[in-house]
């Protein structure tokens, strides 16, 4: 992966992903999960196409408000105008999550030891193998194919699966 683009990805994170845990059942450790949303449907195909994942439009995100008209040519005080759904969300979670933070952690900047402790902790809660394994090796399949470095990631899941 070209630097430029790590670097790319890396400020887009920084400056607009939010971080949420989702909760999994039996009791396992939560899923850390980098949420990005943006009006700028542009950036948010861009990161989909680095990273293999497609974006999702957010539902019943529509503007509604009221737009003065002027004194001298229109007839009512205002118009109400509601605006179309124009956000697009991307999201990428677990070990997936973890290769593109090592990747990008160079080009981190404010946000580079809360991205640090987060691929702590999910490198801490990825199998090596058992339950969940096979879509972590798809993953890192998928992101490797579009020219991600997986050799952390596969060094984690080595030593998780002593």
């Amino acid at each position: 992966m070209k630097e430029g683009t790590l670097g790319w990805v890396a400020a887009v994170l920084e400056l607009k992903g939010k971080v949420r845990r989702a909760k999994r059942p039996g009791g396992t450790p939560p899923q850390i999960v980098m949420r990005v949303q943006s009006t700028e449907q542009g950036l948010i195909a861009t990161l989909g196409n680095r990273t293999g994942i497609s974006s999702q439009r957010v539902p019943g995100a529509e503007a509604t408000f009221s737009r003065k008209q002027c004194a001298e040519h229109c007839p009512e005080d205002h118009v109400h105008v509601t605006t179309p759904n124009s956000i697009g969300r991307w999201e990428l979670s677990g070990a997936g999550l973890g290769v593109v933070l090592d990747n990008c952690t160079p080009f981190f900047t404010y946000r580079a030891e809360e991205f640090a402790l987060l691929q702590h902790e999910i490198w801490a809660s990825s199998p090596g193998y058992g339950r969940g394994s096979g879509a972590i090796m798809r993953s890192l399949g998928r992101l490797m194919g579009l020219g991600w470095d997986t050799m952390v990631a596969e060094e984690q899941l080595k030593q998780a699966t002593r």
